[in-house]
């Protein structure tokens, strides 16, 4: 009897070499009968279950999530099979759990959303042909151009006689009855004609720019004439009279050149010099006379004023030629139909104009 107790002792010691001295048996418990050590390893090990088991359901939750998120962004591709990497969880015992590869199912396909929202167009009325006139609104009759004409006289008109020549230039046309203020004008002579200088003397342009006349010689002076100009002040048009004196100038060139002097006195005191060279010309014209006529400054903020009239008298006629005094000689022949004049023009606005003349021949 006390061999075979001994035994038993025995084998009970072996399996319970770790464990701590038996208690009094307790009444079965629904789950562990005992808290052992034994158990306690146990124990974890099925908490990491059910960890392993709660994340791979958050997973499968959020690659669900994912799978109809990319089927929502991308409507028109069909969503693919889900296939997730294996999870290897380890616990907290002695060995490593390793759970087997966690398969999801493919999520079925989702309908695809359409890519544009359709949005309802109005519908466009159908086009109706009609015939429509414009009503043109009166707009301002364009400023007509600015013209001139010459008028040449010669006095006395005796062939071959020494003689005084008048000629004179009047211009119309430009705003408002207002010519555009000429810039450059052209003066051709007939051949033949010629002037006649006993005394070559000259007065400078800065010379009458400074002083005038006063201080020129007087053998310089070859002409006189006047001039009337025009100018806009407000709703008004304003006019003056201008005198003008001709004074032979210094060669240029080896050409002779003119110096006009014009003065005005009311309602504008204004001094101005027209500069001109005397060139050959070719038939049935001699000589010409090139001028550059300056701007003519009036009153503030408004235009330049304009040359309505202008008239020169060169050289001096019989009873009023002195000793010294200059003249135009007349040619001892004259050509069928008269003495030819012309005149070429250039105005401020960038118009041109010409204009032809005759002097008749003496009877």
């Amino acid at each position: 009897m006390s061999e075979q107790v001994t035994h038993e002792w025995a084998a009970t010691t072996v399996s319970l070499s770790s464990a701590k001295p038996p208690t009094p048996e307790a009444p079965p418990a629904p789950v562990w009968p005992r808290h052992t050590e034994h158990h306690m390893i146990l124990n974890p090990t099925h908490i990491s279950d059910i960890r392993i088991t709660i994340a791979v359901a958050g997973a499968s939750t959020a690659i669900a999530a994912m799978a109809i998120c990319s089927g929502l962004a991308v409507p028109a591709q069909a969503t693919p099979s889900v296939t997730t990497t294996p999870i290897t969880a380890t616990s907290s015992a002695t060995a490593p759990l390793t759970t087997a590869p966690l398969t999801t199912t493919p999520l079925p396909t989702t309908t695809p959303l359409p890519t544009t929202a359709s949005i309802p167009t109005t519908a466009t009325p159908p086009t109706t042909a009609t015939t429509s006139t414009t009503t043109n609104l009166p707009t301002t009759a364009p400023s007509p151009e600015t013209s001139a004409t010459i008028t040449p006289t010669l006095s006395p008109n005796r062939l071959g006689a020494k003689s005084a020549l008048t000629l004179t230039i009047d211009y119309g046309g430009g705003d408002l009855g207002v010519p555009s203020p000429v810039r450059r004008s052209v003066l051709q002579f007939p051949a033949g004609l010629s002037l006649d200088i006993p005394s070559l003397r000259s007065c400078s342009a800065a010379h009458l720019r400074a002083r005038g006349a006063s201080g020129c010689p007087a053998q310089s002076e070859i002409g006189r004439g006047h001039a009337l100009v025009e100018t806009h002040a407000g709703t008004l048009t304003l006019a003056e009279e201008v005198s003008l004196e001709v004074f032979l100038g210094p060669p240029r060139n080896l050409e002779p050149t003119v110096e006009i002097l014009g003065r005005g006195y009311t309602p504008l005191d204004e001094r101005m010099v027209f500069t001109g060279s005397v060139l050959p010309d070719r038939p049935p014209y001699g000589e010409e006379l090139e001028l550059s006529i300056p701007p003519i400054p009036t009153l503030q903020l408004e235009p330049d004023a304009s040359i309505a009239t202008f008239s020169l008298t060169i050289g001096a006629s019989g009873t009023r030629r002195g000793r010294g005094a200059s003249s135009v000689l007349i040619p001892s022949r004259c050509p069928a139909g008269g003495f030819p004049f012309a005149a070429e023009f250039t105005y401020a606005d960038g118009s041109t104009g010409s204009a032809l003349a005759t002097a008749g021949c003496p009877r």
